[in-house]
Formats: C-alpha cells, structure tokens, sequence
C-alpha cells in the first residue's frame, strides 16, 4: 500500500505541465522561509510531518496529528539586520482541529545611496506580515486533510500591496511500516493592491514528501521535492529541487537533526560560494511539554540563517 501512495503522489507531481508557473521576484518572496527550526534544521524536508504543530506552515493538514492545545514561536536572524519570526496555535476541537499563524519580516530602516554608493538622503523601509487561520480533520484511516486562507501585507517606502493567499494539503500514516506520506500547495493566491501598476507574483509552491522511521534504529528519515509549480524546461531540472533530513533521538531528551536543501545551492550563482550551501543542521530539547529548538543554515559561503524555536503543550 505505502509504495502505491507514494508512487502516485510521485506521479502526479511529475505529470505537472513541465512549463508551469514562472517565478520571479516577488515582495511576497518571505512566505518561502516559514519554517520553524525543526523543520529548518531538517532542510525543509517536512512535507510529511506529524505530531509537529509548526509543520502547519509547509503543510497545513499536520494539525491533525496533533492531540493537544499547542502554541509554537519562532525567532530567524536572517543576514544583517533582516529578521523575521512565526507564530501558531493548534487547538484539537472534537473532530476537527483549527489552527491560527502569524508570519513577519522586518529589513528595519536602512539609509539609501545611488548606484555609486553615495547617500541620497532617503532612508527606506520594507516589512511583510502574513495572518491566517486553518482547519484540518481526518477524511479517513490515517488519511488527514487541511485548509488555511490568509492574507499578507508587504510595505516599502514606496507604498504597500496585499494579497490572499490560500495553503493547503494531505497527510496519509501508514503506522505499521512506519511511513508518512505528505502533499501539500501553498501561497496560492492573487495580489489585492499594487505598488503603482506593477503586478507581483506570490511565491506558489507545489510539495510532496515521505519520511520514515527506521526499524530497530532512533532515526526519523525525511525527503520531499519542493518548488513543483515553478517553470522548468525538463522534468529533471524539476526534481532537482529536493530535501532531505535527519532526525537522531538520543534519549527521551534530545534530538540532532541535518539536512541539506538541493533550492538554495541551485540559487547560488558562483561555485566558489556555494561549498556548505544548503547544508542545516540542528538540536532539538524536549523537557515535559515544552520543546526548545535550534537550527542553522547555510545560504552561501560563509553566511548562515539562525533560528530559534520554543513549543509550548497547553
């Protein structure tokens, strides 16, 4: 059964209209980064997660493995003074669970210049903020479904726009062989109000993942293939945006996690900066309901994102 689903999730995604949609830069472009630090340090391989509540931003049905009120924060220290942070809540209500995020980033105010480096006098700003709510149920067996609608806001010193967004996706749990399979669409949507007449894309994202817990071994292996609705010219070049990651428990108490992003080293324009690029890696602490996370990634040669999480059980 586990290679059946996995085979046609696979299938649908490859079958996508290789000439999809294109991406282009986009003042929405920081809904890409909502990870919390678990799944950051996991390569943002987590399309299938479960028992996660901060999962709900790569894939809104993992909600509903989760059996209890939870709120999760999470800190990015970007490069520089660009920071950004999430915030959720998962509340399990009969049958169903809703949940609430809330998503910022903040490049503060920095002082303009021209192309030669000489000041204009003009300082600039730019923010997004991005507020939504979900809801998630089981449709079947181990076969959960879930749904957010949101909106986003992104302001520069030129003015502001706005957009609704809509995320969604499937989770399917096979707990006899240990699989999860996940799929899951996000930042689907139309803009509301430009800046002037220039129309901006949302980042729309197409994912589908597995991940698997070893037999005999403390070890949760994660894989999903990201970015599928973006505009390819071959099926490979498609595939060649994927994820990987691992989760080692040692103990009840502690979790290290590595991962690498195939996306963020294909971004990287120079060999010589590319090296670690892609590479995460992480530890999670767990002490009664409370989860504190760590993770680190590499964007380019000698430049790294933190992030900093806390999950409270309520």
């Amino acid at each position: 059964m586990c290679n059946r689903i996995v085979f046609a999730l696979v299938a649908i995604c490859i079958l996508l209209p290789v000439n999809g949609i294109a991406q282009t830069f986009s003042p929405f472009q920081f809904l890409r980064v909502n990870q919390t630090a678990r799944s950051a340090a996991l390569g943002g391989s987590t399309v299938a997660m479960i028992e996660d509540p901060g999962a709900m931003f790569l894939n809104p049905a993992a909600i509903s493995t989760v059996n209890e009120r939870k709120i999760t924060a999470t800190f990015n220290k970007h490069v520089l003074d660009l920071n950004s942070g999430l915030l959720s809540f998962v509340n399990p209500i009969n049958n169903a669970t809703w949940g609430l995020a809330v998503s910022y980033s903040s490049g503060g105010t920095f002082n303009g210049a021209d192309v030669f480096g000489v000041p204009t006098g003009k300082d600039y700003i730019v923010s997004q903020v991005s507020v939504g709510g979900m809801y998630s149920a089981a449709l079947d067996s181990g076969f959960y479904y879930g749904v957010g609608a949101n909106f986003v806001s992104a302001t520069f010193t030129e003015g502001s726009t706005s957009a609704l967004y809509l995320n969604g996706g499937i989770i399917y749990k096979i707990p006899r062989s240990r699989w999860n399979v996940g799929l899951s669409f996000l930042n689907v949507g139309r803009q509301l109000s430009k800046v002037g007449d220039v129309s901006e894309p949302l980042p729309m994202d197409v994912r589908i993942g597995v991940n698997h817990r070893l037999r005999g071994l403390p070890l949760l292996v994660n894989f999903s293939l990201t970015r599928l609705a973006e505009d390819h010219e071959t099926v490979w070049e498609r595939v060649k945006n994927f994820t990987i990651g691992g989760e080692l428990y040692l103990g009840k108490v502690i979790e290290v996690r590595v991962g690498y992003d195939n996306a963020i080293r294909n971004a990287v324009s120079f060999t010589s900066q590319a090296r670690m690029s892609g590479i995460s890696a992480g530890v999670g602490i767990h002490v009664k309901n409370t989860n504190i996370d760590y993770a680190a990634t590499s964007l380019i040669s000698g430049v790294w994102m933190h992030r900093f999480g806390l999950s409270l059980g309520m």
